[in-house]
């Protein structure tokens, strides 16, 4: 008797779900996207690192972080642009850092001594010092989790695009066997 009550009672709650009119919802306010960000480099030579030549005195419009516009001589600038002069200086792609380790600053072993925070503020730092030097992307290998990355598509920090591979794989013994190299 029990179980044709506790059939009879989930098939009427199921049936009374499965036809309940759906709830109203609130209409949300419709999102405002910002347009992106304008900037010209003006009096710039540029060196576009696939010829062996450099193009004299020229602009550079840059929509968002994409390149827009490449002009001789000075470009339309529109009014709500940043203008950066280059006062004659060089221009050219960012430059790419293949393999680095981003949160090991004293080396695979050096960092027993620090705390994770430490190690966090550490490779911010680093990652900041590759973009002031001109790295707009690195390799981290062998470190690292996705959260630079995660970090820098939102804009919350100014930091190099970022590919990581996670944590090292290594035989026993081997170099970047962490456990294994305490063993006496």
């Amino acid at each position: 008797m029990f179980k044709k009550t506790l059939i009879a009672a989930s098939l009427a709650l199921t049936t009374a779900s499965a036809f309940a009119a759906m709830a109203p919802t609130q209409a949300s306010e419709p999102t405002t996207i910002e347009a992106p960000q304008v900037v010209v480099f003006k009096n710039v030579n540029i060196f576009n690192g696939t010829e062996n030549k450099l193009y004299d005195n020229h602009s550079v419009v840059v929509t968002g972080n994409k390149i827009t516009a490449i002009t001789q001589g000075d470009a339309d600038v529109p009014a709500d642009a940043k203008v950066i002069d280059g006062e004659g200086r060089t221009l050219m792609p960012a430059l790419v850092e293949a393999h680095m380790h981003l949160a090991l600053p004293k080396g695979l072993l050096g960092t027993n001594d620090m705390r994770w925070s430490e190690i966090a503020v550490h490779a911010k730092g680093f990652g900041e010092m590759y973009l002031d030097l001109g790295f707009g992307t690195i390799r981290d290998v062998g470190g690292t989790d996705g959260v630079w990355t995660e970090l820098e598509k939102k804009g919350e920090i100014d930091f190099p695009r970022t590919y990581v591979s996670g944590a090292p794989i290594a035989p026993i013994g081997g170099h970047s066997d962490v456990a294994y190299s305490h063993v006496d």
